[in-house]
């Protein structure tokens, strides 16, 4: 298994730029290699719901991992909760990325999955003690089985970071129970979002 690292990428029909474009993977695309010939990997991937076909990827668009990994979807810095005390202090939350990573079983596929969200937070507060800030995230996983069958998972949990200068990762494990082995699992939806601050 390996994670697309371009954003989009041409899948060939054969092991060269010369050879026709016959689909297109994205990065939080699964795919599976099957061969690797000098740069080039031949990889299955999927062009629809219910359809999968098979190319050639250019080894500078892929990563190998340790582990099967669904999405490394990027989400930079952005903001996705700032909050204000009494005072005027400020608490902001950020979502860094969001990643996917699941171990694949023989019969069922992709059915163990461990989510990730990297988040960071700060605040104007200038007192003392550095506030904590419980924090939850929540997201989405579409799986795609080997039938096409499409099922979705929600996956959400809580953490605290410290507000300032805190960086933090929360990760949420899951099982799928796929109906047919998974093939594929997509992370959508991705939220996060300030519950509370303790000062």
């Amino acid at each position: 298994m390996t994670v697309i690292t371009a954003e989009t990428a041409d899948v060939r029909a054969g092991p060269s730029t010369d050879q026709p474009v016959v689909g297109r993977v994205r990065q939080s695309d699964v795919v599976f290699v099957m061969e690797n010939r000098g740069d080039w990997v031949r990889i299955e991937f999927s062009v629809s719901g219910d359809e999968w076909a098979s190319g050639w990827l250019a080894g500078q668009h892929v990563r190998s991992r340790g582990r099967v990994s669904e999405s490394e979807a990027a989400f930079g810095t952005a903001i996705v909760d700032v909050r204000q005390n009494e005072n005027g202090a400020s608490y902001t939350l950020r979502l860094r990325d969001a990643t996917v990573g699941c171990r694949k079983d023989v019969d069922a596929g992709f059915n163990n999955c461990d989510v990730d969200f990297q988040v960071a937070a700060e605040t104007t507060y200038n007192g003392e003690r550095n506030p904590r800030i419980r924090y939850s995230c929540a997201a989405n996983l579409v799986a795609t089985d080997i039938n096409g069958g499409r099922a979705d998972t929600a996956v959400s949990g809580i953490a605290e970071v410290y507000a300032q200068g805190g960086d933090d990762q929360l990760s949420v494990n899951v099982n799928l129970y796929p109906t047919a082995r998974n093939v594929a699992v997509r992370l959508t939806d991705v939220t996060c979002a300030i519950r509370d601050v303790a000062e």
